[in-house]
């Protein structure tokens, strides 16, 4: 068992690829159903990239602070 870097620790890089992956598949579902019901694909796509925006920091946030938590 290594105490250095344990199987749970994740690298700061690797969460941020997770997050904008997954916040790129969420984006495009909020994005369209933000267009179906304002029904304006501009205010869909605004929606989507204020959701991507918010929730991604969010993410990133609460994955750091896990991983700091777990590691003390």
């Amino acid at each position: 068992m290594s105490f250095v870097n344990p199987k749970w620790f994740e690298r700061f890089p690797r969460t941020i690829t997770k997050a904008v992956t997954w916040r790129s598949w969420m984006m495009v579902t909020n994005s369209v159903i933000g267009w179906i019901v304002s029904g304006d694909p501009w205010k869909g796509l605004t929606i989507g990239l204020m959701a991507l925006v918010i929730n991604s920091t969010l993410y990133i946030l609460h994955a750091v602070s896990y991983t700091h938590l777990r590691a003390h």
